[in-house]
Order: structure tokens, then C-alpha cells, then sequence
């Protein structure tokens, strides 16, 4: 498993690029891998499945695009209150990473 604290604070755009290619090679091969991050779009270019919890609740669930469309997750993003959960799955199997947003 490989854990990860807000690795993409800080880092210029093309290095945050590759590493969402990066993640998301690793969960392909079957690493599990943890993110906390505050921001909703790389963990959306990573996963395969988003979970976001607004208060501990659910409030949007499926497939990045599905999440990002969601008119709940735009406005506890604007609100600064959210933590999203996802998974990066490879073909039919299990989940294979795991990412979380942090609370600001």
C-alpha cells in the first residue's frame, strides 16, 4: 500500500499531471494507494469510482464524470467542507487504490 498526504500541493501542473499518470499506473497493477488532497480534480483524473462525503454523509457517488456534474458536490466544494473517497479498479477486479480528500 502506499500512502500519500497532499501530494500535489505545491507542485507545477506538468508534475501533477504525471503523477496522476503515475497513480493511476500503480493502482493498475494492483497497488493500493491512499491520497488525502484538498482538491477535487486530480483525485477525479485518478479514479475510476469517487465517493464524496459532505458532514460524514454520501452526497455523490460513481464515475468521476457522474461526480464532478453533480450540482451537491459543486456547492460543498464551493463551501470548503467535503472529503472524497474513490477507487481505481483494473478491468473487473477488485478495487485497487484508494484515495481521500482531507477536510480543510
Amino acid at each position: 500500500m502506499l500512502l500519500l498526504d497532499e501530494p500535489w500541493d505545491g507542485l507545477p501542473v506538468r508534475y501533477a499531471r504525471a503523477l496522476e499518470v503515475l497513480l493511476r499506473d500503480l493502482a493498475a497493477e494492483g497497488l493500493a494507494v491512499l491520497v488525502a488532497g484538498r482538491e477535487l480534480e486530480p483525485v477525479l483524473g485518478v479514479c475510476d469510482v469517487v465517493h464524496v462525503l459532505d458532514g460524514g454523509r454520501v452526497i455523490s457517488a460513481g464515475a468521476p464524470a457522474e461526480v464532478r456534474a453533480d450540482p451537491r458536490v459543486r456547492d460543498a466544494y464551493r463551501a470548503g467542507r467535503p472529503v472524497t473517497m474513490c477507487r481505481s479498479t483494473a478491468g473487473d477486479g477488485p478495487p485497487r487504490a484508494a484515495l481521500r480528500r482531507a477536510p480543510r
